[in-house]
């Protein structure tokens, strides 16, 4: 039986390329989890004073469907957007230079790329990233950078 595309598979794959290519630079933070994505262990990541490294955390919002094309099913085109947000956190008083270093580092990852592309007619693209400085947090405690990439799902269904 053929593989359903679904955008949970999708939000894996990006979740997976993150992960995969961050590699040991920073712990990664996910939605609705206290664990390192990474390491799947348990991460403190506020209000912690021995959690003093920067750290980032992912967040992969839905933004909309669109049929691109018509015919029989399964030759159907649609899509479904949504953006990659990454939040790049350093502490307090660490300067913006490594917040900066780290939101390229996260942009170069997702920059006008293709993947998740094994099965014809289905593939992640992603598009040019922004940079966007957040300051201080209401703690005080952390300075932070977010970079958000547009992104397509699309597949055939």
């Amino acid at each position: 039986m053929a593989e359903i595309p679904s955008l949970e598979g999708a939000k894996a794959a990006i979740r997976a390329r993150l992960v995969e290519r961050w590699g040991d630079t920073t712990p990664i933070a996910g939605e609705n989890t206290d664990l390192d994505l990474r390491t799947g262990k348990a991460i403190q990541k506020q209000d912690s004073d021995a959690f003093n490294v920067p750290w980032i955390y992912l967040m992969i919002e839905d933004a909309g469907a669109n049929q691109l094309s018509f015919g029989l099913p399964g030759s159907r085109q649609f899509v479904d957007d949504g953006i990659v947000r990454v939040v790049v956190f350093v502490p307090e008083g660490d300067g913006r230079a490594r917040a900066d270093e780290l939101a390229d580092r996260v942009a170069a990852i997702f920059r006008v790329q293709e993947f998740h592309n094994e099965v014809p007619g289905r593939a992640v693209r992603t598009w040019t990233p922004r940079r966007d400085p957040n300051g201080k947090d209401d703690d005080g405690l952390w300075w932070s950078v977010i970079v958000s990439v547009p992104f397509e799902f699309l597949y055939l269904g």
